[in-house]
């Protein structure tokens, strides 16, 4: 699996609550997409085969990822993200899969159903997305908390925002 665009991601909302030691995040991805192979043996509704091997592709546009995180103050004095609950929402959907049905008419036919339906997809795939989004989100934030003072971030953050932005390589974390 090789997910792309996940370094570009803006930042609407960084809210650190220190007397509940809660963080919420919201985050914008405009396009996140995921490529990885493939191999299906089946049927759709009982009816239809469902088969093929090869290449896949899903992208989610407009993607909302809303992030509640508990945080501690460690042993340096740094505010570090123990975990996190991430939902999103995304503006639309689409998948396809190389060499569906052996490939040609009937397995573009079948793509496009497979596109129809995206938001019922994106119910079986996203708690696969969400840990690895936690997982991120997770050692992106801890890696921008380290480098900021307690004093800054209650002051303004700017400290964080800076790191945030330096960080936007958030892709260097993920590792499948």
């Amino acid at each position: 699996l090789v997910i792309t665009n996940l370094a570009t991601f803006e930042t609407k909302i960084a809210h650190l609550d220190l007397e509940a030691l809660a963080l919420e995040l919201e985050l914008t991805l405009a396009d996140l997409r995921g490529d990885a192979d493939y191999k299906l043996d089946g049927t759709i509704i009982s009816i239809l085969p469902l088969y093929g091997e090869g290449p896949m592709w899903l992208e989610i546009l407009g993607l909302d990822v809303y992030a509640k995180a508990a945080v501690l103050i460690n042993a340096d004095g740094f505010i570090e993200v123990t975990e996190m609950d991430i939902t999103a929402d995304f503006t639309d959907i689409k998948i396809h899969l190389d060499n569906l049905l052996g490939g040609g008419n009937f397995g573009e036919s079948i793509n496009n159903l497979l596109n129809v339906v995206g938001g019922y997809i994106w119910d079986q795939v996203k708690d696969l997305l969400f840990p690895l989004l936690d997982e991120v989100l997770l050692k992106v934030l801890n890696e921008a908390l380290s480098g900021c003072s307690i004093a800054d971030l209650i002051e303004n953050g700017s400290c964080f925002q800076d790191r945030m932005e330096k960080l936007g390589r958030a892709g260097q974390y993920l590792k499948l």
